[in-house]
């Protein structure tokens, strides 16, 4: 683990304060590089981390560029070089590990060697698509800030599997390891790029072009693929209804049906089973007996009291059932993940609004090895009137199983009253 941070315009003390804080991800060494946009570099230090803030309180502020770096030297490399390194023409800050470094070396390579100094040949080249191909050529999982000398006014910034965020506004731009760090500069209008994101920024004119790029991994899974998507199902309405939408959008699609020791899991099994058949699904099927708490699904609570409690409420439930998910989307080379999240559930559980899915689906990048994989809920604007709609026009209504009761539907508990409501005024608008 490193720290790398780039800041521009040359703030000194802001510089060491941005240096202290990537410390936090590194100590065995540290570095900068100055870079004059109009003129190429400046100055030069890397060495001791006290050495280098000794020569960082000797230089001065200015219209530069400023490229840090805070070192943790990983117990694979014996060599405690510090970075920035500088190879080629090309300054390279990268946090991380590139597994196929050896294949960037030539006679000219540096000694000792670092993983930095291949990301180095990948910016040798000023051609965007170049620079795009170079990278899904690195195995790895990194991050770096990269300036190519001969274009001293151009940053090039990129977020594979390691923490990177920026802020660029007219005049200036700050990169870092972390938001916090920004943040204590007083820096608010802070980026969090997604994995696989690659951002050249021209200094001058503050254009950026963001591109995206295919993180190559030595994991042993399959290569992610929009053709292929993983829906959560219960069973139930809302998940039998994503099933549909999904089938639509790829061509195979797995319905992915968790027992987690809820009363109903044989009726929602065969549920499940009923629907891929229907829409021409592959089910697969994991068991959690005795892992989660379910004894609020067995609350005696019924008709709208029940829809307006969370007396129901199973403990970190969705947060588990998305990671099983998101494991088996990595598995089968799926995409995407698709949950039945509604706007209706959402006014009672906290765990289906628009804001945990934005967080979840972030948090899956994160935590599979390509980071490629979204969490979607094309439910999450539609209340269960608007969902009954869908079930019918798709011919699933009474495939699902809404019920929490093994021996249902009893047309009282919270799933069987919301679906009858919605129901009838879906019949009553037919009339």
């Amino acid at each position: 683990m490193c720290g790398i941070g780039l800041l521009y315009p040359l703030n000194v003390e802001k510089a060491l304060q941005l240096l202290n804080m990537l410390m936090t991800r590194g100590r065995d060494a540290a570095g900068y590089a100055i870079v004059d946009p109009d003129g190429g570099l400046v100055s030069y230090h890397t060495g001791s981390v006290e050495n280098v803030r000794r020569s960082l309180r000797e230089e001065r502020s200015g219209d530069f560029l400023i490229v840090l770096h805070a070192r943790a030297r990983p117990l694979t490399e014996e060599a405690n070089v510090a970075q920035p390194v500088l190879w080629r023409g090309v300054l390279v800050s990268m946090e991380g590990i590139v597994e196929n470094d050896w294949e960037f070396r030539s006679s000219d390579a540096p000694s000792p060697w670092i993983d930095a100094y291949a990301l180095c040949r990948v910016f040798e080249t000023q051609i965007e698509d170049a620079t795009i191909s170079g990278l899904e050529k690195v195995v790895g999982s990194f991050s770096c800030i990269a300036i190519n000398l001969s274009r001293p006014d151009v940053v090039n910034i990129v977020k594979g599997s390691q923490p990177l965020v920026f802020s660029l506004s007219e005049g200036s731009l700050a990169v870092a390891s972390e938001d916090w760090m920004l943040i204590r500069l007083g820096i608010r209008n802070v980026t969090v790029p997604e994995p696989g994101t690659y951002i050249r920024i021209s200094i001058r004119d503050s254009r950026q072009s963001i591109r995206r790029f295919r993180l190559t991994t030595s994991a042993p899974v399959p290569e992610p693929s929009e053709d292929r998507a993983v829906v959560l199902c219960s069973g139930g309405l809302d998940s039998g209804v994503v099933a549909c939408i999904a089938k639509r959008r790829h061509r195979k699609v797995y319905l992915l049906f968790v027992d987690y020791g809820q009363p109903a899991a044989a009726r929602e099994r065969e549920a499940v089973h009923k629907i891929a058949e229907k829409i021409g699904a592959e089910v697969i099927e994991v068991k959690l007996p005795n892992l989660l708490n379910v004894e609020g699904l067995k609350t005696q609570v019924e008709g709208p009291e029940a829809a307006e409690t969370l007396r129901r409420w199973v403990p970190a439930r969705n947060l588990l059932l998305l990671s099983i998910a998101v494991a088996v989307a990595e598995q089968v080379g799926a995409s995407v993940v698709y949950t039945g999240f509604n706007l209706e559930e959402a006014c009672v559980f906290p765990d289906n609004t628009t804001e945990a899915i934005q967080l979840l689906d972030r948090a899956a990048k994160l935590f599979v090895s390509h980071g490629r994989v979204r969490i979607v809920a094309p439910l999450a604007r539609l209340m269960k009137r608007d969902i009954v709609r869908l079930a019918i026009k798709y011919g699933i209504l009474d495939l699902t199983y809404s019920c929490d009761r093994p021996d249902g539907p009893c047309g009282r508990c919270e799933g069987c009253w919301l679906r009858q409501r919605a129901l009838e005024e879906v019949m009553r608008e037919a009339k």
